[in-house]
């Protein structure tokens, strides 16, 4: 059996959260690989959630509220626990694409995404 793997989604937005949990799960689900899927609407929600389990994979925005994305990456990095951690930044400006990686991320992804390639 293969490994539990835990994704940890971070975004204001519910509608995008939910697009990715639904992607995610049917690609999963294809591959017969196990899944657990935790959300967080911002930043601090998404570093309190991340001290409780240990996430493989952070899918975060960078525009959120209370905490952007570029300040809970720094703090997550700054963290050994989370070193092995794949952080990818979700943002609609392309401008943001650098400030996402010199906060600590591994990749980044422009919004609107498609889900399905």
């Amino acid at each position: 059996m293969l490994p539990l793997k835990n994704i940890l989604i971070v975004d204001d937005e519910v509608g995008v959260r939910e697009t990715l949990i639904r992607g995610i799960r049917r690609k999963f689900n294809k591959i017969k690989k196990l899944v657990t899927i935790t959300e967080a609407s911002n930043g601090k929600e998404a570093i309190a959630l991340a001290g409780n389990f240990r996430p493989d994979l952070i899918l975060m925005d960078i525009r959120m509220p209370i905490m952007d994305g570029l300040k809970a990456c720094r703090i997550l990095r700054d963290d050994s626990k989370f070193a092995a951690t794949t952080i990818i930044m979700l943002t609609c400006e392309i401008t943001e694409e650098s400030a996402g990686l010199l906060s600590g991320a591994d990749d980044y992804v422009i919004k609107p995404f498609n889900i399905n390639t």
